[in-house]
């Protein structure tokens, strides 16, 4: 679990920034997808106005494909908010959302927990890609007044890319016929 913690007037206060779901397990070929989920910004007092994050991975495990944010910074259809996103380096997702809306906007359109956008990756070669939030003087969140949240405590998630289960069938069946084989063999000798 990774957590932020914001320092907002002399006060803080937990909010949290998981993946969801922090592990998973899939075939090689298949897509995968994980939401990046922030948490606790009632408990906090706080939203979230603005982001810029980057999530690194493995690319010889993983090829991001796209990025979809979630509603909870306005809708860019109705230009309440704007969105970018650059999968064009190897091992980084770069996303950002700037909210257009005021904050008592904001303040009740966003729950305690809600997800702020989701990654498609395709699962490209057997082994396992740590997910790693990048924080940096780039990177970074703002909340009430456009103030910078500061962040503490930042965790990772991982994907697990695993030979496709036909691939695993087919080896195995190869194998048990082998085995029969070389036990034929040894006992007409």
């Amino acid at each position: 679990m990774t957590t932020l913690v914001f320092g907002a007037w002399g006060n803080a206060q937990a909010v949290s920034l998981n993946f969801v779901p922090s592990s998973q397990t899939v075939g090689i070929g298949m897509p995968v997808s994980v939401d990046v989920q922030i948490s606790g910004l009632g408990t906090a007092g706080e939203i979230v106005s603005a982001f810029d994050l980057d999530v690194t991975y493995n690319p010889a495990v993983l090829a991001a494909t796209n990025v979809t944010f979630g509603p909870f910074l306005g809708d860019p259809f109705f230009f309440e908010a704007l969105t970018d996103f650059n999968l064009s380096t190897a091992g980084i997702v770069d996303f950002s959302e700037l909210s257009l809306l005021f904050d008592f906007e904001l303040e009740s359109l966003q729950p305690d927990t809600f997800v702020l956008a989701s990654l498609d990756f395709d699962a490209i070669g057997a082994g396992t890609s740590g997910l790693s939030f990048i924080l940096d003087s780039i990177n970074d969140f703002k909340g009430l007044n456009g103030e910078i949240l500061d962040f503490e405590n930042v965790g990772n998630g991982s994907i697990t890319v695993t030979p496709e289960p036909t691939s695993l069938l087919l080896f195995g069946t190869g194998m048990v016929g082998m085995i029969g084989w070389q036990i034929r063999k040894r006992k007409s000798s």
